[in-house]
């Protein structure tokens, strides 16, 4: 059983007890950095979760606050998301132009590690071909691996809703 410190993070039933989802980690993430987030801040938070110390996750890797690891770990949500989003300009170029429900799942996938530069579905993306990317997006191992268990969970729900919001904007983006 751990206390949700970096040398005793939180377990099994101990991180379901303190994890947030939803509007619930929206709201939580707020009240502690005391700020509005942006619609793409919004939807990292709302899908990754929020758990307010460290824990151990799924696959038993120390993880911290908005699913933050690694060199991320420990520290405040902003600068991490701040990264990710340049990440994201850095695979995909400007955003500016982008509607911003498009731009929030970019960065999602970003941040969960499921957009690189290499992916079949990042290069169709920036040619346009919006549609084709969205599918591609979903021959996914991890995805594909859950869908034949017949399992839908976080993570087969994250991609197929980036998936869908790509394929709206298959004819560009136009006067949203």
């Amino acid at each position: 059983m751990g206390d949700g410190t970096f040398d005793s993070p939180w377990k099994g039933a101990d991180v379901q007890a303190n994890q947030f989802y939803g509007k619930g980690a929206i709201s939580r993430v707020e009240k502690s950095l005391k700020t509005k987030l942006t619609l793409a801040q919004k939807r990292v938070v709302e899908i990754e979760g929020y758990v307010p110390g460290y824990y151990l996750d799924t696959k038993g890797i120390k993880t911290f606050g908005v699913g933050q690891t690694g060199e991320y770990m420990g520290g405040s949500f902003l600068p991490t998301f701040e990264k990710m989003y340049d990440r994201t300009e850095d695979i995909f170029g400007s955003m500016i132009e982008m509607p911003e429900e498009l731009q929030a799942e970019l960065v999602q996938l970003v941040y969960r590690g499921d957009a690189k530069k290499s992916h079949n579905w990042v290069h169709q993306f920036k040619k346009g071909f919006y549609k084709q990317a969205s599918d591609s997006l979903l021959v996914h191992r991890e995805y594909m691996d859950y869908k034949k268990a017949g399992t839908d969970n976080s993570i087969t729900k994250r991609l197929e809703a980036a998936s869908a919001v790509m394929a709206k904007y298959d004819g560009g983006f136009g006067d949203e």
